[in-house]
């Protein structure tokens, strides 16, 4: 239904948004609301926010121990993040996968928008969450 490319991005948002204004919206704190304006694709985001949140608040809370990867890790040094992760999991490596494929999606969001994404996870991220960001 969607391309994969800016527009394409920004229709689903739309219409993701649109959703979420009807179905979702008045059932949630009106400051997460009010706070989302500007913010394409809102649901993803609370997601993203509350998965993250909530990992960080899990691991800290079972002692666990924690192997945090960033997606700009891959495109820096591929086999060496590969190397790190099967370390930390205790396990071999088996076989070469396919090539790492860097994609910046900055062109897929108006200047506005980054603007406000950055401010409404700043507003609800926990600050370890943050602090990886």
């Amino acid at each position: 239904k969607w391309n994969n490319t800016a527009s394409g991005f920004q229709a689903f948002c739309r219409e993701r948004d649109e959703y979420h204004r009807k179905h979702e919206a008045p059932y949630l704190p009106q400051a997460l609301v009010n706070a989302s304006e500007g913010v394409p694709c809102k649901t993803d985001f609370v997601r993203y926010i509350q998965w993250h949140n909530h990992a960080f608040t899990m691991t800290e809370n079972l002692n666990k121990p924690v192997h945090i990867l960033h997606y700009v890790d891959y495109r820096d040094d591929y086999n060496g993040t590969i190397l790190k992760l099967l370390s930390f999991l205790e396990l071999p490596f088996a076989a070469d996968g396919d090539d790492f494929q860097w994609r910046d999606y900055a062109d897929y969001f108006t200047p506005e928008q980054r603007n406000a994404t950055k401010y409404f996870i700043k507003k609800f991220a926990y600050p370890e969450f943050l602090h990886e960001l």
